[in-house]
């Protein structure tokens, strides 16, 4: 699966290098590193409204979750819809069109199988407004929910026969009140999948998308088209036979004002790591196809949308080429595409955990949302957001940005934590005394001493630490970026202070009340992983006014997002090298700061080019007892430093 040539990986690299991608304006993940998932968004004025599940910890059951959020990020509120007996989730979410109101479609499920829908309509403060389930012998999956011009829901779903031998399209329509007026079963002696159903601009037609295998020994399929009227009668049928035979399965599709139709699917071809996109027009003629491999477009495809402008949207996961010892490093992605199939660009986002996109919408601004998770191990990830701004379209702020650090390092521990056995140790203090001064030199960006602060051993307590936190980073503006390093002992989501721990949610609530969009937190300690560049001449060296300069003018530019970078994963620990006199982590991250992690040699050291080169060192100099991490949704290209 990972067999690239080197050659293939540079061809990759290099294939659309120019491309112009849009900003990230602000990432958020929510959750509790138990089993959080977000799966569908829709935007309501300013405001997203976001749907999916979060683990019942009393009960260990899913609990359907939907929650509001501003447009910078702040959830508005939350609200949760559980059942005493079965797992609930939110399949699906839509907006009502008086704008008043959100339509949600939530599984209900005993142990693994899907058991009936529950529609519920809600006001923009989550409550209830109505409450109605759709329920039969056999078991039942929601695939998509539209509104007609009536306010009357049409929800579609795939239905079992009652000896469970094929599946056929469901579809149940309930009235504005919440009343259910008919059920129909469009049925076949052999599997139809419902794919999807849209509605089409003239409020009363919906076009329904399944996949009808015609004989379930073999891969024999075909894609149908239908088109509806309100009360639930086919009108028009129409197979798109030019898919035959192809090896991709269709997941997604939407509908433009003209009638036109985009779908994307993934590949079955077990060695291969590409999806498709297709557009055909109201009568199913194909007018356009186009698919990339290694990420140029997702690996895995989960949402295609129109923009405004008529161009294609879509979003999933896609493999991490240049991490070739990890199955599991996926990012999330977001591609563009003109309706010919030009890709126009396209966005990587996410640490080295397993990212994926599931749902995207668009703003009233133009904006992206795009909603997925990241996944730390099974059963055990968070709900992230990413808002997406492209040129043109949003509001980019003229104040140079400024760097924030709280800087902390404990060598020396106080007899009550050495009675609960964090040991002294020998380098720490010396490594943030390290840090403080590369970050207040030219090459750190030559912070002030109002931007900066220093705790070392007894000042380090945990009362300290959070107040100086907070005293800085509620100084600092959106635009800025705020640091936060520290050296010394740390367990399971703690650091230890030197007279007591610091829990990592502590922390987070601190730098999250700032509003800062750019976060990078730095930790050299045991158990930590808890937590298009101008060109510049190599003929001459940097004066220090000019290598402040290009820092920050890299750093107004870059996208935003939360970085963590540990020092090592969750089950290790981080390494004092005697060899070095300090630990192996901050040594290296030091030195990669300094020039050895500018891979490009263009100057600008981002957070990618510095992980690469910190894991790569600390990996083979520990013996591979202590690796790296870094966590978090963010601008891979976000410049954490400048060399000469």
């Amino acid at each position: 699966m990972r067999n690239l040539s080197l050659l293939t990986i540079l061809a990759l690299l290099f294939t659309y290098p120019l491309l112009a991608q849009p900003n990230i304006s602000w990432t958020k993940t929510f959750g509790g590193n138990t089993d959080d998932y977000a799966e569908c968004v829709v935007p309501i004025g300013q405001d997203y409204i976001i749907g999916g599940y979060s683990k019942d910890e009393a009960t260990g059951f899913n609990k359907a979750h939907i929650f509001r959020m501003n447009n910078r990020g702040k959830r508005v509120w939350d609200k949760f819809y559980k059942d005493k007996k079965e797992r609930t989730s939110v399949e699906m979410l839509i907006p009502s069109s008086d704008k008043k109101h959100i339509i949600a479609a939530l599984s209900l499920m005993k142990k693994k199988s899907y058991r009936k829908i529950r529609m519920l309509k809600l006001d923009l403060e989550g409550n209830i407004v109505w409450s109605t389930d759709i329920a039969f012998k056999e078991s039942i999956n929601a695939t998509s929910i539209v509104e007609n011009s009536d306010n009357e829901i049409l929800v579609c779903y795939d239905k079992s026969t009652s000896n469970d031998e094929y599946y056929n399209v469901g579809i149940t329509k309930i009235s504005g009140e919440g009343e259910i007026q008919w059920d129909k079963v469009i049925e076949h002696k052999y599997d139809d999948f419902p794919i999807g159903m849209k509605k089409t601009y003239d409020g009363e037609h919906f076009v329904l998308l399944s996949e009808l295998s015609l004989d379930r020994n073999s891969t024999k399929s075909v894609i149908r088209m239908r088109t509806l009227n309100n009360s639930g009668k086919v009108e028009k049928t129409t197979d798109l036979d030019w898919l035959n035979g192809m090896d991709y399965t269709i997941d997604q599709f939407d509908i433009d004002e003209v009638g036109n139709v985009v779908f994307c699917g993934d590949d079955l071809r077990e060695d291969e790591f590409h999806c498709a996109i297709f557009l055909a027009d109201s009568e199913g003629k194909k007018l356009m196809q186009t698919s990339w491999a290694y990420g140029i477009i997702p690996n895995a495809a989960n949402d295609v949308v129109f923009d405004v402008d008529g161009n294609i949207l879509v979003v999933g996961k896609s493999l991490n080429i240049l991490d070739l010892e990890n199955d599991d490093n996926w990012d999330m992605w977001v591609s563009k595409f003109t309706p010919k199939g030009d890709l126009k660009w396209y966005k990587e986002i996410g640490g080295t955990y397993n990212d994926e996109a599931f749902s995207v919408a668009i703003g009233t601004r133009g904006q992206l949302v795009v909603v997925g998770h990241t996944a730390y191990a099974e059963d055990e990830k968070d709900v992230s957001i990413v808002e997406l701004v492209e040129d043109g379209k949003g509001i980019v702020s003229k104040v140079p940005p400024k760097v924030w650090a709280v800087v902390v390092g404990v060598s020396d521990y106080s007899d009550k934590q050495n009675r609960e056995g964090w040991g002294d140790l020998r380098f720490c203090d010396d490594d943030a005394q390290r840090v403080f001064e590369f970050l207040q030199s030219s090459k750190g960006g030559a912070l002030p001493d109002e931007q900066i602060s220093l705790l070392m051993n007894e000042k380090a307590t945990h009362d300290n630490i959070l107040a100086e936190a907070e005293r800085l980073y509620t100084k600092a503006k959106p635009n800025d970026l705020v640091i936060f390093y520290f050296s010394g002992h740390g367990g399971p989501n703690i650091f230890a202070g030197h007279d007591g721990s610091v829990s990592h949610s502590e922390l987070k609530e601190i730098i999250a009340a700032s509003g800062v969009n750019k976060r990078l937190c730095i930790a050299d300690a045991c158990y930590s992983g808890t937590f298009n560049s101008e060109e510049i001449s190599e003929r001459r060296q940097l004066s220090e006014d000019e290598m402040n300069q290009i820092y920050y003018q890299h750093l107004g530019r870059s996208s935003e997002g939360m970085a963590l970078f540990m020092s090592s994963a969750s089950n290790e620990t981080s390494l004092e090298m005697g060899s070095l006199k300090q630990g192996a982590f901050t040594y290296y991250y030091i030195e990669g700061l300094k020039g050895g992690a500018d891979a490009n040699k263009d100057k600008i050291i981002t957070v990618s080019e510095l992980y690469d080169y910190v894991y790569k060192n600390v990996s083979e100099k520990t013996g591979q007892h202590q690796h790296p991490q870094l966590k978090g949704i963010f601008d891979h290209d976000m410049p954490v430093g400048v060399t000469r």
